[in-house]
């Protein structure tokens, strides 16, 4: 079986979509056996800072189905990983014209516009908006069993600690990296060693007034796995990595990267204390110094999140995805 996944990045949207994109594509390979490619869509000019594997890039403004015409491609299912408000030219002919020739399509996000036009559409969020489920067309799945998380992640006793894991996300869109660094040194405990991810499309973060803590820099680590695995506490944009982070026990303080985006989510989050969810990066800092002196607070985090992380089912994935073949 033959499966191409086509997602986006760019310097405003950050990597997400790819980093979702490359989950999926190990989960079919390992659990499939499929031949499974990445299409990127990006800007041609960024494209050199992305060194990604089993990906094939076009320019963001390109047709595809010209590229696919062009290159003689030829597929049995097609995974489309954009965000609703950033689709390519000509969509619905695209899709219209790949069911045609009996191409499966599948959407991994919220793409409910086109649902007439898809096969299935999983949704990997816990939360939708009720009208996005009313339109006409394929089944729509979506909630905790179908978040796309990394399996090779490893749930860990967690301990008290002194390590902080920062995630600034792809490309830093709250531009975290410019008065974020003084604040943690003036405010965290000086033995704290902090490990802060810059994203490819992140500028560089101002370390220069940085002497109380250490601060070790990560540029597009390729396992970031390892980082989330041994730390003690996170900041983090909400995103991907935010559910990675729970997954692996680390008591978190997540808030949006766009303002009023995610304002739903993160009120379920919090009423649900699964997380400690601030409003900017300061009051972040205040939430991570209330978890180092709050051993309970930790605890009690990771017990609230238990219950929603053990509903993740890759394998549900899998049959939904395998039902529409």
């Amino acid at each position: 079986m033959k499966a191409l996944i086509i997602c986006c990045s760019s310097k405003d949207i950050g990597i997400g979509h790819l980093s979702r994109s490359k989950i999926l594509l190990n989960l079919l390979e390992k659990n499939l056996g499929w031949n499974v490619k990445i299409l990127l869509l990006s800007d041609k000019n960024e494209q050199s800072i992305l060194n990604q594997s089993n990906t094939n890039f076009l320019d963001i403004n390109e047709n595809i189905e010209t590229y696919i015409e062009r290159k003689k491609l030829s597929y049995d299912i097609i995974f489309f990983d954009f965000h609703p408000e950033i689709v390519p030219v000509k969509f619905t002919k695209l899709l219209t014209n790949l069911r045609n020739k009996g191409t499966k399509l599948v959407s991994i996000d919220c793409l409910t516009t086109y649902r007439k036009f898809l096969d299935l559409i999983i949704i990997p969020s816990f939360f939708v908006e009720q009208s996005k489920l009313f339109s006409d067309g394929c089944p729509i799945l979506y909630g905790w069993r179908y978040l796309i998380i990394n399996p090779e992640i490893k749930k860990k006793k967690w301990q008290y600690g002194n390590k902080v894991l920062i995630l600034s996300g792809g490309s830093d869109v709250q531009n975290l990296g410019a008065t974020l660094p003084k604040y943690l040194d003036d405010k965290l405990p000086k033995e704290t060693i902090v490990d802060w991810v810059s994203g490819p499309y992140s500028s560089k973060p101002n370390f220069n007034d940085c002497n109380r803590i250490k601060i070790n820099h990560h540029i597009a680590p390729k396992d970031i796995i390892e980082l989330i695995e041994n730390t003690n506490y996170a900041i983090t944009l909400y995103g991907i990595s935010f559910f990675e982070l729970l997954f692996a026990g680390v008591p978190t303080v997540v808030f949006s990267g766009i303002k009023n985006k995610d304002t739903k989510q993160l009120e379920i989050i919090k009423k649900n204390n699964i997380a400690l969810v601030a409003y900017d990066q300061y009051n972040a800092v205040e939430f991570l110094c209330s978890l180092l002196n709050d051993n309970k607070m930790c605890a009690s985090l990771r017990f609230n999140t238990e219950k929603f992380i053990n509903l993740v089912d890759n394998l549900k994935l899998i049959e939904a995805i395998k039902k529409i073949l």
